[in-house]
This record gives C-alpha cells, sequence and structure tokens, in this order.
C-alpha cells in the first residue's frame, strides 16, 4: 500500500509538472482545424516525460486536447485499450505513439505509423525539434515539424532518488523498491542504476556498454573507435586521456546517438601520442 501510494503520488507531480515545450516554439497546425498551441501559457501544457506525455493543448477553434494525465495504469505506458487508460506514450527515443483526445473533434491518432516511417510523429532527442504528423478523423493531419514545435526537456521521475527513473524501475522490475543503491539483479558486475543511465538492460548479462574495435592510423593522428550495448533513448560521448591520472576530455564528437546495429563506430582526430586511454560516457538526452 505504501509503494503503491508513493507511485501514484510521483505520478501526480509528473501530471502537474511546467510544461517541456519551448515557449516561443510550442504550435501544430492542421489545414481543416487551425493552430494548437502545446503550451497555452508558462505552467500549464505539454510535458514530455520519460514514458509517457502529459498535459493538454489548445487550439482556439476546436478548444482543448487532452494528451494524458500522466498515470498510465500499469506505471509505465498508456495501454490505450479503454479511454480511461488513454494518452500520448514516449519511447525514450523520440518516437510518439498512442492517442490524444479533444472533446470537439474526438481521437488524434500519433501511433498511425509504422516505426520505420519518416512522417512518424517524432522529436529530436538533441534539438528537441519535432517532425511527422498526427492523424483527427474529424480535423484532418497535424503537421509538428517546419520549426513550430519544440521540446526543451524530458520529465524523468525518480521519487525514491535512486538515479533510476521509476517507470522504468516498474518495467524491469516490477515496483520502484525492487532494486537500488548497488544493486545489480543480472550479476554482470554492472550495478542497476549504471545500466539505467547506459539504456542497458539490467536483466541481462550480456547487455552492457563497452568499447569492442580501437584501430588508430599509421601515424596516430586519427583513431576509428567502435562500441555496442548503445540505446537509442540516450546519448553518447566518447572520451579520451593519455594519462590515467588526469582528466579525460571529449573526442571533439561531442553528445552523440548510437547506430541501431550492434557496433557504433566514430571516428576521430587525435594528437599523436601512442599511448590514449578512452571511455564511453552515456547520458540521458534533454534533462532539465
Amino acid at each position: 500500500m505504501k509503494r503503491t501510494a508513493t507511485i501514484l503520488l510521483a505520478l501526480a507531480a509528473h501530471a502537474a509538472a511546467q510544461s517541456t515545450i519551448n515557449p516561443s516554439a510550442s504550435h501544430a497546425y492542421a489545414a481543416n482545424a487551425g493552430w494548437a498551441d502545446f503550451r497555452p501559457d508558462r505552467p500549464n501544457g505539454v510535458v514530455i516525460g520519460e514514458y509517457v506525455v502529459s498535459g493538454k493543448a489548445y487550439a482556439a477553434n476546436f478548444g482543448w486536447i487532452d494528451l494524458g494525465d500522466g498515470s498510465p495504469a500499469d506505471g509505465v505506458r498508456y495501454g490505450n485499450s479503454t479511454a480511461a487508460d488513454s494518452g500520448v506514450n514516449h519511447d525514450g527515443a523520440g518516437n510518439l505513439s498512442g492517442f490524444a483526445y479533444a472533446a470537439n473533434i474526438g481521437w488524434v491518432n500519433f501511433g498511425w505509423a509504422s516505426a520505420g516511417d519518416s512522417d512518424r510523429p517524432h522529436f529530436d532527442l538533441t534539438t528537441g525539434a519535432f517532425s511527422g504528423y498526427a492523424w483527427a478523423a474529424n480535423a484532418g493531419w497535424f503537421a509538428l515539424g517546419g520549426g513550430n514545435l519544440v521540446n526543451d526537456s524530458i520529465i524523468c521521475v525518480d521519487s525514491d532518488m535512486d538515479s533510476m527513473g521509476d517507470a522504468w524501475e516498474i518495467e524491469h522490475f516490477g515496483a520502484i523498491d525492487a532494486a537500488g543503491p548497488g544493486t545489480g539483479h543480472d550479476g554482470d558486475g554492472v550495478d542497476d542504476a549504471a545500466e539505467y543511465l547506459a539504456g542497458t538492460d539490467p536483466l541481462d548479462g550480456t547487455s552492457r556498454l563497452q568499447i569492442v574495435q580501437m584501430d588508430h592510423h599509421p601515424n596516430f593522428t586519427r583513431v576509428v573507435l567502435g562500441f555496442s550495448g548503445a540505446s537509442p533513448a540516450r546519448l553518447y560521448s566518447i572520451e579520451t586521456t593519455t594519462d590515467l591520472t588526469g582528466a579525460f576530455t571529449d573526442s571533439g564528437l561531442g553528445k552523440l546517438t548510437g547506430d541501431t546495429a550492434t557496433l557504433t563506430v566514430r571516428s576521430f582526430e587525435i594528437t599523436a601520442n601512442p599511448s590514449r586511454f578512452y571511455r564511453i560516457v552515456p547520458s540521458k538526452p534533454m534533462q532539465p
């Protein structure tokens, strides 16, 4: 009972959070219904969460669009099988699905497209810019792109402050108190909080972020480095040093997305030095 109450309080706080939509780029457009504002005033509007979207958009021509209340029945994602558990889901990689609802035009479908469709509703994890379309039978296509709609951050609720998002813990362990500081469920030597940050599977000992390829050019001015275990929901930095007692510095590539294939390979310039060390540093995108 205590655990359930904690989850509900965290989700309620999520639903009431200040909008994550950029106040200067907050609109989508439907040719048949006009503009819809995803941040109608500063504290209110749409909130992008780790797995779900919540809050409301407003259109002068047809009123409010409800994207979800931030409290999916399973604690992870809206099921969209009943009106009471409906809303827009977010897969962590910027892809949207599910349904929003407007009393005057009915359901707005964010999940109509296949995974590889270029018009799928999506926002970029580095710039926050939306692209693609949502569909309403009574209003037509809502264009999300063109620079008119931008997200500034992703809200990840961690009510027990254990460096793991509540929804992720429920998804993998069934509850938010089944893992904590120092736990490692798959026995691979990487604790669960580190797996969360890296985007690897905490229940699979073979799922890990690691460098598996490193090739220097003969004059040691360029390196080709490959790493496995990348998640589309995370960003990664390649850092380097010539002395393990000193600080690591960025390779110059900045934060990058991993490839969908098993191996992510990148090349970059280095200062000539045969003694050099590398590491992969994961980060969660668009954290406030």
